[in-house]
């Protein structure tokens, strides 16, 4: 049965540009989560999980503008492959707001243990990151 999770949406208020964002984002998941390490080049990201080699999720730019910036999901061993590609974005929506957005991740993991332990621990990854307030994203010195 072909399922995708629900979306994730989160928002906050910075005056830096989506595609700062992004990047901070992904270095700061690498520094911060232990478990976790977020790899980059020029346009492909991939999150490696317990020192394990293989990418747990593999992410490449879509698109990218001064007010948007779209991944979208092509691989790793945590996701399925679905016709309609998974996507994570960071967009500004209006002034200094930022949304950034995971919509349609094809999880690999059944429903109910997917429910239990990836959503848990990327919703509580994303609320600890939006809550964040780094001088780098505000326009401050550090």
């Amino acid at each position: 049965m072909s399922w995708t999770a629900k979306p994730s949406v989160q928002r906050m208020s910075v005056p830096a540009a989506p595609l700062v964002v992004a990047t901070h984002y992904f270095n700061w998941v690498d520094e911060k989560i232990p478990f976790v390490c977020a790899r980059q080049t020029d346009d492909r990201v991939s999150f490696h999980i317990l020192g394990i080699d293989r990418a747990a999720i593999a992410l490449e730019v879509q698109a990218s503008d001064a007010d948007n910036v779209i991944y979208i999901v092509v691989g790793g061993f945590l996701t399925r492959s679905l016709p309609e590609r998974g996507e994570f974005s960071f967009a500004r929506t209006s002034g200094k707001e930022i949304t950034i957005a995971l919509r349609r991740f094809a999880p690999r993991l059944p429903r109910f243990i997917y429910v239990c332990t990836h959503a848990v621990v990327h919703e509580i990854v994303m609320g600890l990151y939006v809550r964040r307030q780094d001088p780098l994203l505000l326009g401050e010195d550090p």
